[in-house]
């Protein structure tokens, strides 16, 4: 097929069905007949279009805070003050990087947050992988949110706070607790679902009530000081008949399964058969134990639920939206080694790129064998620039 032209644009020639490899959807780095528009950048245009179209509204609303920060950084700039040169150097430097964090947020903070929004791909309702939504803020509704996005299940950070709460949040001093943002709903949902005490336990998906929302805790306290607590937050639960178990080498599937990740040196006999583990998918690289926030994994006799691979570490962002073969056979060396030890192959911290270079990065994913993507609902706003750094020509 003849290659179609425009006065600013020029596209490489298709190729032919039988010119295309097992990846027709994404070529590889090294591949031959793969090659890059030269004469535009599609995605420049089309985020400057949006950009045009989110400040047409209200335009003086929007220009009036504007001129207040470049105000505010002027008066400052022209007060006499001591060491002009140097403190007024180092103040412009500051401003300029301050700059697309206040214009982001004054000018497209509507648009921004709606660019943040995930969505699992419709592409993947047939396909047995799932995403894991994660949000470093204790989101008022989070649980809400994973099952519009698509997702089954949330991660969330598990702190030990004072008077032995459990706080949920990126910082140990949350003020959100694990009972109010995420148990409280769980079990008003479930028990809005299941008001027919004869029928079988129904969970918060309405298209597949049989299907479990997971809830995968990242522990920063060690096991054996969160399990009492966590053991009596999810004692109502335990009673509905609403956690998913273990009953010896089988397990039984209910509307919630809770997954427990990182510190988690305990004495398996004390574990309790509602409690699922993640773990680690191969052994580290000797770099990888370097990293200081490689967490400690439980012992492999535990009831494995996933083994998770860090993606940015392991695999790596792909190079102008393409994968090369060594990545490619990674990610299938780590799904084998998941699916060895009887877990499902879980990818955390994938690169918070443009949404479409994500969507590259889940659909191989999906394609190589993953059972489960995290993805990060909240990561990426505010640093919508990296799209020009690597926008590239993914697909």
């Amino acid at each position: 097929m003849a290659a179609s032209e425009s006065p600013s644009c020029r596209t490489a020639d298709l190729l032919q069905p039988d010119e295309y490899d097992e990846y027709s959807w994404m070529l590889l780095e090294d591949h031959p007949l793969r090659s890059h528009p030269t004469a535009c950048w599609p995605d420049v245009f089309a985020f400057l279009g949006r950009c045009y179209t989110a400040l047409k509204q209200r335009w003086t609303e929007r220009l009036f805070p504007v001129l207040c920060l470049f105000l505010m950084f002027t008066y400052v700039y022209a007060r006499p003050i001591q060491y002009p040169h140097l403190i007024k150097s180092s103040m412009v430097v500051q401003f300029i990087a301050s700059l697309p964090y206040g214009i982001s947020h004054l000018l497209l903070r509507k648009e921004l947050d709606n660019l943040g929004t995930v969505q699992w791909p419709a592409e993947f309702a047939d396909s047995p992988a799932a995403c894991l939504a994660y949000n470093p803020l204790a989101h008022t509704n989070a649980i809400a949110y994973a099952v519009d996005a698509g997702c089954t299940g949330v991660r969330a950070d598990v702190w030990l706070g004072s008077r032995e709460q459990l706080t949920v949040g990126a910082k140990p001093a949350a003020d959100a607790t694990l009972q109010t943002v995420y148990l409280e709903p769980l079990l008003a949902q479930l028990d809005e679902a299941n008001r027919d005490p004869a029928a079988a336990p129904a969970g918060v998906f309405r298209a597949d009530p049989t299907r479990p929302f997971v809830l995968l805790l990242e522990l920063h306290a060690p096991l054996p000081a969160v399990q009492p607590r966590l053991d009596a937050l999810l004692a109502p639960f335990r009673e509905r008949g609403y956690l998913s178990f273990t009953n010896g080498s089988r397990t039984v599937s209910r509307p919630l399964t809770v997954v427990l990740a990182g510190d988690l040196s305990l004495d398996e006999t004390s574990v309790s058969n509602s409690l699922f583990f993640d773990g680690p998918a191969t052994a580290p690289a000797e770099h990888e134990h370097e990293h200081e926030h490689e967490p400690i994994t439980a012992p492999p006799t535990l009831h494995p639920y996933t083994a998770s691979t860090n993606f940015t570490r392991t695999i790596g962002a792909p190079h102008r939206g393409r994968f090369s073969r060594p990545q490619l056979d990674q990610v299938r060396a780590q799904v084998r080694a998941a699916h060895a030890r009887g877990a499902r192959a879980r990818f955390t911290d994938i690169p918070c790129y443009s949404a479409r270079l994500r969507r590259v990065i889940w659909r191989m994913l999906v394609r190589e064998g993953a059972d489960v993507v995290e993805v990060d609902w909240s990561g990426c706003q505010g640093r919508w620039w990296r799209g020009f750094i690597t926008f590239g020509g993914h697909a």
